[in-house]
């Protein structure tokens, strides 16, 4: 029997969709719990359209995400930090030192999307990796100079 969801079910279905389910399933538990309906041809173009949106939208998205990462790509930050003669710092180089420094590039990064695995405690160059959203990564330079 085809039905179309009306609710999560794990395992078995997601809310919208449209799929085959044997009959008494549907008849003596989905139908008469609410959780499903009788899956009409209008259900069944409604949801593809929604997924042809859903597709253009995601498409979109990522476009937007190229062209970031791509931007992202030639980045070299230089961040100032008070340091002692060895080359160590007072304080540390955390993940917002890198959003403040990639803003005044007018680049708009969150700090949980910065992998710093450390914070840095000492003048000297590296590289960063940037998670942007949908599996994009960027690896981009920096270089802790003292103030």
């Amino acid at each position: 029997m085809l039905v179309m969801f009306l609710k999560d079910i794990s395992g078995v279905g997601r809310k919208f969709e449209v799929k085959q389910v044997s009959d008494g399933y549907a008849r003596n538990f989905l139908l008469p719990h609410g959780l499903a309906k009788l899956a009409t041809q209008e259900d069944a173009f409604a949801v593809s359209q929604r997924q042809n949106e859903k597709k253009k939208k995601d498409l979109r998205a990522d476009e937007k995400l190229k062209s970031l990462a791509a931007g992202l790509g030639g980045v070299r930050l230089e961040i100032k930090s008070k340091a002692d003669s060895k080359g160590k710092l007072y304080g540390s180089i955390t993940t917002d030192d890198f959003v403040r420094a990639l803003a005044s590039k007018e680049i708009k990064v969150l700090s949980h999307q910065i992998d710093l695995p450390a914070s840095i405690k000492i003048v000297g160059e590296g590289k960063v990796k940037i998670i942007l959203d949908r599996g994009f990564e960027v690896e981009i330079s920096y270089r802790v100079i003292p103030e």
